[in-house]
């Protein structure tokens, strides 16, 4: 290995405990409390050496290697109380109508959880410079409101709006090889869910989620390195575009839907049509860079055996979309880019060369693809099949 930034081991565990109380006021009115407690804890070791950590030039002139590892590791625990309530209205013509509130956490990177110094720059008089920790478990509040029916025989439907509030978003910097403590988000919108069943063999269900999510505050490190690129000199190479402050939240999606039909009983033939559907999400937090919608159709085909055997195909992506499943937009700079003669050259100035080529960075879907699968239980030992006879087992004994 070469250039290392960070190579560790990690260990992590933890320990929940639950308790809630539900209580039927009338035959309409029904509220449960709750409460959770978490324990997290997790060991960080490091697994870098002298040989792969970075070459960096000290102020000197010289090479001087940036072994961080040693200093980056060690033990972190966390721990969080997490009250829940909910009241239910209902049933009235099998609809019940419903409120929650509830606080919960997202764990974050453990190795950003002991990180003490900067695993990719040496300071001024070349020592090592001071990094903040991130906390080991991040604060969310969320609530909902929202109805849930049966009134039409066979459908099953829900509806919510929802909103939810997070303390900080986890942010992986490439750069670094590390995890910050991002700034505080919040997410707000609406689900539909439909499950429809008009007789045995045959169901359709139906999903869709809208969502609106921002940063919440100002992201100061992103207004200054913007306004770097702001400059007389650096305007003309667009390199301010995508890199403005705002508060887009990269890759989260607006709109989300899903949609499927099966049919079949529990032996015989079956089937079987799945549509996913992603909208197009902001890339950069000023929303210049967005990726495109991706939508896919998956099918099955396959017959069921009563002793439990089953032949299936599957296809996937079966209009052979070549839209984006995985989307990023940042600034590169390979020896192809016009850019990076001029940089080498140093006629560019050193804030664009230190940005790149703001571009999107992507990996296409999956092509069409088949699979076949025959699965079923294996019984080796006939005695074994069945339900266990205890008054059998007994008859076996000696008198």
């Amino acid at each position: 290995l070469y250039d290392t930034l960070s190579n560790n081991a990690v260990g992590e565990g933890s320990i929940g405990v639950w308790s809630d109380t539900a209580v039927r006021w009338t035959p309409w009115l029904k509220t449960v409390a709750g409460a959770r407690f978490d324990y997290y804890n997790a060991a960080v070791s490091s697994r870098q050496t002298l040989l792969d950590a970075p070459k960096l030039a000290a102020s000197t002139g010289l090479p001087a290697f940036l072994l961080t590892g040693p200093f980056n590791q060690g033990v972190k625990n966390a721990s969080l109380f997490s009250p829940k309530l909910s009241i239910i209205v209902g049933p009235f013509y099998k609809t019940e109508f419903y409120a929650n509130y509830g606080e919960g956490f997202h764990s974050t990177d453990a190795r950003g959880a002991v990180l003490r110094v900067s695993t990719a720059e040496l300071a001024d008089n070349d020592g090592f410079v001071q990094a903040a920790s991130i906390p080991l478990l991040v604060k969310s509040r969320g609530a909902e409101i929202g109805a849930r029916t049966k009134f039409i025989e066979g459908l099953d439907s829900s509806i919510s709006l929802f909103w939810l509030n997070l303390e900080s978003e986890n942010q992986f910097v490439g750069d670094s090889g590390t995890t910050i403590f991002g700034r505080p988000s919040r997410r707000y919108g609406l689900e539909f869910a439909n499950k429809y069943a008009p007789n045995s063999w045959i169901r359709f269900d139906g999903d869709v989620a809208l969502v609106q999510a921002r940063y919440r505050g100002v992201d100061v490190a992103q207004t200054l390195a913007w306004l770097d690129l702001m400059t007389p000199d650096a305007l003309p190479y667009g390199t301010f575009l995508g890199n403005a402050p705002g508060n887009y939240l990269s890759n989260a999606i607006a709109v989300t839907a899903m949609g499927g039909l099966e049919l079949g009983e529990a032996t015989g033939w079956f089937g079987a049509l799945k549509y996913r559907y992603f909208g197009a999400r902001a890339l950069t937090e000023d929303g210049y860079f967005n990726s495109p919608a991706t939508g896919t159709l998956n099918a099955r085909l396959g017959y069921r055996w009563a002793d439990g055997w089953r032949l299936q195909f599957d296809a996937f992506n079966v209009f052979n979309s070549r839209s984006d499943q995985i989307t990023f937009a940042y600034g590169s700079l390979l020896p192809s880019d016009p850019l990076y003669a001029q940089c080498v050259a140093g006629v560019a100035p050193a804030q664009v060369c230190g940005v790149g080529v703001m571009d999107r960075h992507l990996k296409p879907l999956e092509p069409a693809a088949v699979r076949v699968t025959l699965a079923g239980p294996l019984n080796f030992d006939a005695s074994l099949v069945g339900a266990f006879d205890r008054a059998a087992l007994f008859s076996r004994l000696p008198n």
